[in-house]
């Protein structure tokens, strides 16, 4: 199965770090050996039928990396990566999609809403973007010790210091609504202060990387409480046919340790790297 559009950003990127000047095909194949794409993957067509999903997903990939002015065409079908995006990599991002392209590069959002969505999603796309986006900012160190005091969490402060990051991040929920077990978190949240609009949150606690049965029963678990989109959160990362995992007319949004760490640095939960090991989830209920 071909992965969502979004998974082929870094990819390409990453593909065309060599500096060199690639053309539209060899980006295709590129691309599709760094994501491990199987001949019968190859073979996937969109719905018109006019070219393969690869090739299609490639070149919209292509599209909004020089949005951000992170790829340049130096002529007709034939891309480099820019200055920008050696610098990009430099900071070796574990996700790179539309939200993060939104919050970190202006030439994108320009780009990407003049004359085409006329800014009707733009206040849906800035919100959907601090939760999914690891902005690469910030000391490493401080992210590092955030992420080990969360690891050092019982499921239970696990689930409290959830509740206050969403809600500092203009989500709405309530700490009662949290399932906790042992192996995992579990929640409905929403996108709006109403609660229309809903979303599954899965917090994966296990010490193994995420695996793509987790995914799908995440599916099921999004069906059975009636949301077509999710969160799906864990510190121990993705295997990589879970990160690659898509479903049809669903939305499943993945973060990492890394992502969920910074998030809190961000958001102002734990602003001083000093007193980050000291930081307590008493310190931060409602």
């Amino acid at each position: 199965m071909v992965p969502e559009f979004s998974c082929f950003l870094l990819p390409f990127l990453k593909y065309v770090s060599d500096g060199q000047v690639h053309s539209s095909d060899d980006c295709v194949h590129g691309v599709a050996r760094l994501l491990n794409l199987s001949p019968a993957d190859m073979l996937e067509k969109v719905k018109s039928g006019s070219r393969s999903k690869v090739t299609d997903r490639t070149q919209w990939a292509k599209t909004y990396l020089e949005w951000a002015g992170l790829v340049t065409t130096v002529k007709r079908g034939y891309y480099a990566i820019t200055n920008e995006g050696v610098a990009l990599l430099q900071m070796n991002p574990t996700v790179v999609d539309k939200a993060f392209l939104m919050v970190n590069y202006p030439s994108f959002v320009k780009n990407s809403t003049s004359g085409r969505t006329g800014g009707k999603n733009k206040d849906a796309d800035k919100k959907s973007s601090l939760i999914m986006t690891d902005k690469v900012k910030g000391d490493l160190t401080d992210r590092e010790k955030m992420l080990n005091f969360l690891r050092s969490l019982s499921p239970a402060d696990m689930a409290k210091v959830l509740v206050r990051v969403l809600l500092a991040n203009g989500y709405y929920c309530k700490e009662s609504s949290f399932k906790v077990l042992n192996d995992s978190i579990r929640a409905k949240i929403y996108l709006d202060k109403l609660e229309i609009v809903p979303a599954y949150l899965y917090v994966s606690l296990g010490d193994s990387k995420v695996t793509r049965i987790q995914m799908g029963n995440l599916i099921q678990l999004m069906y059975d409480d009636s949301c077509n989109c999710s969160v799906i959160l864990t510190l121990s990362g993705f295997e990589e046919e879970a990160f690659r995992f898509n479903a049809p007319a669903v939305n499943i949004v993945k973060i990492d340790g890394n992502q969920l760490a910074t998030l809190i640095i961000d958001s102002g939960i734990c602003t001083d790297s000093k007193t980050i090991l000291e930081f307590h989830p008493e310190n931060i209920l409602l």
